[in-house]
């Protein structure tokens, strides 16, 4: 049973949920809920559709599963005693909580390392044999246990961790789940794993010797510098004197401006330099830096300066942003180079109207789309190579490929080069194509998902800034677009879906049909994960690099959601009004006969503006049979 404080006299039977009382007392308590573990399973993102377990004293154990956001609810029966042990399997790693009685219970590194702490050794070892003799084992370290790992999390990431780790209401996005943030950015960067520091803590060890301590919070350094998160609308906090270090290096590249096309024009060279200790030059040239931030989810610095310029430093030397005097733009010379999770594949195209051979590694999320042919039922390929692959601004070159669905036939292909230095002065661009029948040493293989160029030929056309003609050659795998496990949106819903267009003022009750879980693809490859909450009145993009969730605030006027509906795509946006390009949408358009496309976005600033844009695609499609 439960043990609930009670008088003697009423004890065991609260615990059946029958009342100390009369007949008609005994049948009011008959509604009373049954007692219930109920927390958030986070590692600072939330730890979504996950298997959870509870082992408790007495009982049989309890397996129940979190959310989309996290969230999870295990029901107590009469026969289960509290205390109890909790584990949530996080893809191949597992974490583990304790309650102590029924009520709140998070699942967190953070608890984690408190039992790690208390058991003196690994949670896992216990937990499949949770006893009596473990759980007075875990009661009498408990309270020493939570003040290690506060002081600990305090000392590896610069930040405190302020309520009970356990027991206290966590949220996702709060100070405390911030922290979690932080903890696993540290060891990303130390190259540590979770193990080691569940390790350390069950020694009792000083953590910061696996994570090195933060000069600024009583390692012996100076201060550091510190955010100002009045520069944004959110996902920013202070950055420890760790992180600051490992982004201490010379940064080299390109200073120019964007013409109204939203193309880079270079007129000069830039070399940046940030110390360990945060101080920044331009050219050799000491600035005055009143603002350096990390930001939540992502390994990139954003470093302010002067009266307008700051800088957004990112990993191996890329950074982008603005100098001082707001007007020059500051692009890293590498960053064509990002790298991608997802190998779509290479080509490499040549032509005497470049001054090199360009290779063309798609960084931007497909487009694989259905069309109506005269040869029958279409598809047309078309991958992309964008110089700042998150930047929906940035150029890009690009390779497409329209062929017959049922034979592989091919019916034309095309390459367009944005800009190419050695064209002619007033041209932007080389464009090339092949038509049917002339696109020759092209082979679309279904089984395999492949599109391999055999040096097929390309000429130029009159839109072409040279005339010379291209040939290229390399393999394109096509994309898989079919919704990943862990969605809860169908298809049949979806058709069946008509959202109620407003396009400035929408209630989620508009867009309720379009609610649900879409994990689909995203722009290197990787899983994404789109969630519409109308209960909770929540819109967020999970994409693992800048994770955004908005939440509909009527009475206060902060969020924005709009929706539209016609015959042709039905969508809804939800934005931050006054802070512009901060925007989660999602867009559903028929694809072809039986089949249904989904494309989600997640579009922000960077570093407080708008000059740099944060750009996101998320894309499923669905057959309308259900899948």
């Amino acid at each position: 049973m439960i043990r609930i404080q009670s008088t003697a006299l009423c004890a065991s039977i609260l615990m059946a949920l029958t009342a100390c009382g009369g007949g008609d007392d005994a049948a009011n308590n008959s509604a009373t809920p049954s007692p219930t573990l109920t927390g958030l399973a986070a590692t600072g993102a939330a730890i979504s559709n996950a298997p959870v377990t509870a082992r408790c004293v007495a009982g049989d154990p309890l397996t129940g599963n979190t959310d989309a956001n996290g969230v999870f609810t295990l029901t107590l029966s009469a026969t289960h005693t509290a205390p109890c042990m909790l584990e949530v399997v996080n893809g191949a790693s597992r974490l583990y909580s304790f309650a102590t009685e029924a009520g709140r219970v998070n699942i967190t590194p953070a608890t984690d390392l408190v039992l790690a702490h208390a058991l003196k050794g690994s949670p896992a070892d216990v937990f499949a044999g949770f006893n009596k003799t473990t759980s007075d084992g875990l009661l009498n370290g408990l309270a020493a246990a939570k003040t290690y790992v506060k002081n600990q999390l305090k000392a590896v990431t610069g930040v405190d961790y302020a309520g009970d780790p356990i027991a206290d209401v966590l949220v996702v996005g709060d100070a405390d789940d911030k922290v979690l943030d932080a903890l696993g950015s540290a060891l990303d960067k130390a190259g540590k794993t979770f193990t080691d520091l569940r390790t350390g803590a069950g020694a009792g060890t000083d953590l910061s010797t696996i994570l090195p301590k933060d000069p600024g919070n009583g390692g012996g350094g100076g201060t550091l510098p510190t955010c100002n998160t009045s520069l944004f609308s959110g996902g920013v906090r202070n950055a420890t004197a760790q992180e600051i270090a490992s982004f201490g290096t010379e940064y080299t590249g390109e200073a120019g401006m964007f013409n109204d096309n939203f193309e880079f024009q270079k007129t000069g060279s830039v070399s940046l330099a940030l110390s360990a200790a945060g101080a920044l030059t331009v050219n050799a040239q000491a600035q005055t830096v009143s603002s350096v931030c990390m930001e939540t989810g992502a390994s990139q610095l954003v470093v302010h300066f002067g009266a307008h310029g700051h800088v957004d430093l990112k990993a191996a030397g890329k950074f982008n942003g603005v100098l001082a005097d707001g007007t020059t733009v500051i692009r890293s010379a590498s960053s064509s180079t990002e790298p991608v999770v997802k190998d779509w594949g290479t080509v490499t195209i040549k032509s005497t109207a470049f001054s090199a051979d360009r290779t063309l590694k798609p960084n931007r999320l497909p487009d694989f789309d259905i069309e109506t042919t005269s040869f029958g039922s279409g598809r047309k390929l078309a991958m992309r190579q964008a110089t700042d692959p998150l930047n929906g601004a940035s150029s890009f070159d690009s390779v497409s490929v329209r062929y017959v669905a049922a034979t592989g036939q091919v019916l034309s292909a095309s390459v367009i080069v944005v800009p190419e230095p050695t064209a002619p002065v007033g041209s932007t661009n080389y464009y090339a194509v092949c038509e049917l029948p002339a696109c020759n040493g092209i082979t679309v293989d279904a089984s395999a998902g492949t599109v391999t160029f055999a040096d097929t030929e390309l000429k130029a056309t009159v839109l072409s800034g040279n005339p010379a003609t291209a040939r290229i050659s390399g393999t394109f795998s096509l994309p898989d677009w079919r919704p990943r496990a862990g969605t809860t949106v169908t298809a049949a819903q979806l058709s069946a879906c008509k959202v109620k267009a407003n396009a400035y003022n929408a209630e989620m009750s508009d867009i309720a049909c379009l609610a649900g879980t879409y994990v689909g693809t995203d722009i290197d490859g990787a899983a994404c994960t789109v969630t519409i909450d109308t209960a909770a009145n929540t819109f967020r993009f999970k994409d693992g690099v800048k994770d955004n969730t908005f939440a509909l605030t009527v009475s206060g006027g902060y969020n924005n959601l709009s929706s539209y509906y016609s015959s042709l795509i039905q969508s809804a946006s939800m934005s931050k009004p006054g802070v512009p390009l901060e925007t989660i949408s999602l867009d559903v358009a028929p694809l072809g006969t039986g089949q249904l496309k989904v494309i989600a976005k997640n579009i922000h600033g960077v570093g407080g503006t708008t000059n740099t844009l944060y750009y996101r695609q998320c894309r499923l499609d669905f057959e309308t049979n259900g899948s």
